[in-house]
């Protein structure tokens, strides 16, 4: 399936709006939605794939992404859910859009800039994907890229529940580069005598004592020791994954040009 702007039916299943924030606002309500939607993530995920590779074909390219390039995780446990509730929204679920994630492992740098453009596209032109689902956020850290230097690509997708008008559940599509990973985790033990999800919470704790103005000589200093580490590791990992060859621009702009015949085409009916 190749994905494209439906003026006619365009986000029908939200009339009053994309949602951003989920329906349920209990773990255990996300857990449930979560499993309604699950089986309907693969359909939608291999849209957007399909899409990308149409592109990639069209831009001269002939090695395609492979929809085993997928993965969905296990739901995130509902313990982890209430923590997250607890540290991050004061409590509240509804903000927890990752209880139902999925990732998408990119190595090639023309594979990055195909794939994020179609789901950035897709997102900003509020296409409609299978089962009537919807992007409703987009964070494109490949062409943005966090101060320490780390680059994934993060969307929500709304999926509507089936045979449950008016609810959804929205899901956490993660784009990454396996190999960027695995070198950043690596180093971040070999350096730091940590993982890299231990690495992000010092660092947390670290911002947050700097914002209440609790910082204290020692620990401006092992901050900023912790900081250049950081920074090296990821820097050293984007030049090994050619993170410089990633090029959106050529990609973004096939995708505006297929736009702009859909819009004539739909023009043109109206006529």
């Amino acid at each position: 399936m190749r994905l494209k702007i439906d003026f006619d039916s365009q986000v029908a299943a939200f009339p009053d709006g994309i949602p951003k924030t989920q329906c349920s606002n209990t773990a255990e309500g996300l857990r449930e939605d979560g499993a309604k939607i699950r089986p309907l993530v693969k359909s939608i995920v291999s849209a957007l794939i399909n899409t990308a590779n149409e592109d990639l074909e069209c831009l001269g390219y002939f090695d395609y992404i492979l929809m085993g390039s997928f993965e969905m995780a296990k739901p995130k446990a509902i313990s982890r859910m209430n923590d997250k509730a607890d540290e991050d929204y004061e409590g509240s679920f509804v903000d927890i859009r990752d209880a139902e994630r999925g990732s998408v492992d990119l190595r090639r740098p023309e594979h990055i800039a195909a794939f994020c453009s179609v789901v950035d596209w897709a997102h900003q032109n509020k296409v409609v994907l299978p089962h009537n689902a919807v992007i409703c956020i987009t964070d494109n850290r490949f062409r943005n890229p966090t101060e320490s230097g780390y680059s994934s690509h993060k969307a929500n997708i709304v999926v509507p529940i089936p045979g449950e008008p008016g609810r959804h559940h929205i899901f956490e599509l993660m784009t990454k580069n396996g190999e960027f990973e695995r070198i950043i985790e690596q180093d971040k033990k070999n350096r730091l005598e940590r993982g890299s999800h231990e690495a992000y919470d010092l660092k947390r704790r670290l911002d947050g004592r700097y914002n209440l103005g609790k910082f204290k000589p020692q620990d401006a200093m092992f901050y900023a020791q912790v900081y250049n580490i950081i920074h090296q590791i990821h820097a050293n990992a984007r030049r090994i994954c050619r993170f410089d060859e990633i090029d959106f621009e050529p990609f973004m702009k096939h995708r505006e040009a297929e736009s702009l015949e859909e819009l004539k085409m739909a023009i043109a009916k109206e006529i």
